[in-house]
């Protein structure tokens, strides 16, 4: 199951043989790739030039759960740059200590044996699947894969989808198994994302969504 927001450059709306449909922002990314191929290939006549183009490739192409791929990679660059100035403050913090002090924190130090662990029995908890966003009145596309037990898609399978307890949707899974439907979280909180088949009574996929401001 993953996510994607709704906004024009989302939006896949060019069709193209063999990869299906695309969007402004895929499309964006692989013209970025086969031009800096284009002139690395003009430049050295390698043919290692195709590289640029098979990364943006994969960026451009790649079901992403969350983020794209893209705004991942910079989010965990952000987070290492973030982290080694912490670092770096850290250790300057540190020889700012005099000495003697330093020498009173090692020796006030004491090892202690930790007390064995006995963890507390509760009832069974629910485990929700976060969800940011950064308005709750907007739309959000969710897209989702059913399978049978057997790992097998469940294809042309008529389904209806509720979301909050109300029934949002009611449409059927593709040859891939997949679907695809419109949600609008409302308000903050844990909501039920349930999708029925027309066959069985009890959800065929059931996810408990906590949704939080991002």
């Amino acid at each position: 199951m993953w996510f994607e927001d709704v906004n024009p450059f989302n939006e896949p709306v060019f069709s193209f043989p063999f990869v299906g449909r695309l969007s402004m922002r895929q499309l964006a990314i692989l013209g970025i790739g086969f031009m800096a191929s284009y002139a690395l290939f003009q430049s050295t006549g390698d043919v290692l030039s195709i590289i640029p183009s098979s990364v943006t490739a994969f960026f451009a192409l790649k079901k992403q759960n969350v983020l794209p791929t893209e705004l991942l990679l910079f989010s965990v660059l952000m987070f290492y740059i973030r982290g080694s100035s912490t670092t770096v403050q850290t250790k300057k913090t540190l020889k700012k200590i005099p000495k003697m002090h330093k020498e009173k924190l090692a020796e006030s130090t004491v090892l202690r044996v930790p007390k064995p662990f006995a963890p507390k029995i509760t009832d069974k908890v629910i485990k929700a699947r976060k969800l940011f966003v950064s308005d709750y009145t907007k739309p959000y596309r969710m897209k989702l894969r059913l399978e049978k037990t057997t790992g097998h898609a469940i294809a042309n399978q008529m389904c209806k989808v509720k979301f909050d307890g109300n029934i949002i949707s009611t449409l059927s899974t593709d040859a891939n198994g997949e679907l695809e439907v419109i949600i609008i979280p409302g308000s903050a909180g844990k909501k039920t994302l349930q999708v029925f088949s027309k066959d069985t009574a009890k959800p065929i996929f059931e996810e408990t969504l906590e949704i939080e401001l991002q």
